[in-house]
């Protein structure tokens, strides 16, 4: 083996476990956020309190615990529906116009 093809193995292993680690700490932030959500929802009305960063006021955390914990399932499921319904018209849209060209 020549001294290039050593580097490039070391390269690639540092290439790779940085992506791993990339990909296991977004899993760990995310399973930590759920977290701090099931247990601020059994604090109704707030202030929400978060492992991941420090306190934030007081009306801001209120309003995070109302986004978070009621507010970004609904908005978010209402979102993809409109992306839903835009996508198919516009879809069928541009299919019609693109077959009568």
């Amino acid at each position: 083996m020549s001294g290039d093809t050593v580097l490039l193995g070391v390269v690639q292993g540092i290439e790779n476990y940085e992506r791993e680690k990339a990909l296991y700490d977004g899993i760990v932030m995310e399973y930590l956020e759920l977290e701090d959500i099931v247990r601020n929802q059994s604090n109704p009305g707030g202030p929400y309190s978060s492992t991941l960063h420090r306190a934030l006021p007081t009306f801001l955390a209120y309003m995070e615990w109302w986004w978070k914990c009621v507010l970004r399932g609904p908005v978010l499921r209402q979102v993809q529906n409109c992306w839903i319904y835009f996508k198919s018209f516009f879809g069928a849209y541009i299919q019609s116009v693109s077959a009568q060209s």
